[in-house]
């Protein structure tokens, strides 16, 4: 899919700049209005913003939500707040793959932004946009008051109508290392059961046993995983709980049976909706390898086998994004990619000198500062 096609950007755009915790109410009647109109992706929908504006909006101070409006109709939004005495930048929590705004185009994003600051925010003289996704907003030139930056490649994954047609694509090695697990699978008299978790009733449950495999891995050390310290376990029930109520929601399973015990080994959690599904976090349990009989198992690969095969055949399922860096593991199963980016919008050009010699102060100071 190619970016929205560039068209000339509204200059007499009047904004509201409001607190987001009194402004939300009222304001995601047009976030949700906007982002159907422009084809988003629903990870920047109404419930998962009003999921991250719950969970994680009311531990930061001074969040903003930005409205344009044209003859009186939405046209650009954003949720942001004052960096410093000189940024204005977008919120972007970690939970958010890409960022907070809404636009119809590149051009618009970029001119309507450009207007912000110089009509609306006096006190900004540049303005930090994070993450955002080149399949919807294509790169801008590079200007005096334009710079951007590479932040990832994002993986995703065009599925045929067929799943052996699909498999078939992929590399001999890894169609054979499939084949090998499951048959030792099988001499191991091992049964394999996927489940895909929707009911709303049952999301809790679901949410506390992909948590269990998170904490016990790699991803608590890291301090990413998905638990109750970190705040990120009540998001994620949150934001399933809300569209498991409209069937969009799927905690993917994967149980491994063996000798009487039943063993959840790999889990996913994944939003569907028409025909895109988007992965948004996975783990597996990474104790297997002190399990003799199973430690040479990849249970994410099987579980993923299993899911790609159901998606196409009984979800209709045409798109899979891996939303996120690009993972080995993502490599597997598809070749495509595209980039993810930042940019900085400066208010003019003699704002870009001043904030270039900012940060050159800045940096000499820290340099003479000893470290305490």
């Amino acid at each position: 899919m190619t970016p929205t096609s560039i068209q000339k950007a509204p200059l007499d755009l009047v904004w509201k700049d409001e607190p987001l915790a009194s402004a939300w109410a009222d304001g995601a009647k047009n976030w949700e209005k906007l982002a159907a109109q422009y084809g988003l992706p629903e990870i920047v929908g109404r419930p998962y913003v009003e999921a991250v504006v719950k969970i994680f909006g009311a531990q930061v101070e001074g969040l903003r939500l930005l409205t344009a409006f044209q003859d009186g109709e939405p046209k650009v939004m954003a949720i942001g707040r004052r960096k410093n005495f000189f940024t204005f930048e977008l919120f972007q929590p970690s939970q958010v793959p890409i960022g907070l705004f809404l636009a119809e185009s590149s051009v618009q994003l970029r001119e309507s932004l450009q207007n912000y600051l110089r009509k609306s925010n006096k006190g900004a003289l540049q303005l930090e946009i994070y993450q955002v996704d080149s399949k919807h907003f294509e790169r801008l030139d590079r200007t005096v008051t334009i710079v951007e930056s590479h932040y990832i490649e994002a993986s995703y994954l065009d599925f045929p109508s067929d799943y052996e047609d699909f498999f078939s694509t992929l590399s001999k090695n890894f169609k054979a290392n499939c084949k090998k697990q499951r048959n030792k699978l099988e001499s191991l008299g091992a049964s394999c059961q996927l489940r895909v978790i929707e009911s709303a009733a049952d999301i809790d449950l679901a949410m506390q046993l992909y948590s269990k495999l998170e904490v016990s891995g790699w991803k608590l050390q890291q301090g990413t995983a998905v638990s109750e310290a970190s705040g990120q376990l009540d998001f994620y029930k949150v934001l399933f709980r809300t569209y498991a109520k409209e069937g969009s929601a799927q905690i993917v399973q994967y149980w491994i049976s063996l000798a009487g015990e039943d063993r959840l080994v790999a889990s996913d959690l994944c939003i569907v909706r028409g025909e895109t599904a988007y992965m948004l976090k996975t783990a597996y349990d990474e104790s297997l390898g002190d399990h003799e009989s199973l430690s040479s198992l990849s249970p994410a690969s099987l579980m993923h086998q299993e899911l790609f095969r159901y998606w196409i055949h009984e979800r209709n399922v045409k798109r899979v994004e891996f939303y996120g860096q690009t993972m080995d593991w993502h490599t597997r199963w598809t070749k495509q990619q595209r980039p993810i980016y930042h940019i900085t919008l400066f208010r003019s050009k003699v704002a870009q000198v001043v904030v270039t010699q900012i940060r050159r102060v800045v940096q000499a100071v820290r340099r003479l500062t000893p470290n305490r």
